[in-house]
Order: C-alpha cells, then structure tokens, then sequence
C-alpha cells in the first residue's frame, strides 16, 4: 500500500510490519518500507512514528 509522508511529501511504500528483536528495545513494532520509486532502498521505523507521519494514499491517487 502507498502512503505519503506528511513532512516531506514523499510517496513511499508501506512493505511490511515487523518486530525489533534487538535485546533490550521490549520487542518493539515497526513499519518496514521504501521509496514508492525505489525498492532496493528498504527503511524501518518505530510502528507509532510510522502512523503519525504518514498517511495513505486514496485509491486514486497512484502517481509518485
């Protein structure tokens, strides 16, 4: 799913959910995705960050 992200207003695509099994982090939620243009560039974020600073992109508004 695309999602735009409200600081930058960059297109990016939400790829998976996942969790941080760093020892010590409590098993934190994160959101993994790239560039709506690039999916050899993989990003993770805290899962609430990810929320807060992106939106979804409305079915018809597929253009990057």
């Amino acid at each position: 799913m695309l999602y735009r992200n409200l600081k930058t207003g960059a297109a990016v695509r939400l790829l998976a959910h996942g969790t941080d099994t760093t020892p010590g982090r409590g098993a934190a939620l994160v959101a993994i995705y790239c560039p709506a243009d690039d999916e050899h560039t993989v990003h993770v974020c805290d899962l609430d960050a990810f929320e807060a600073g992106f939106i979804p992109l409305p079915a018809g508004e597929l253009s990057i």
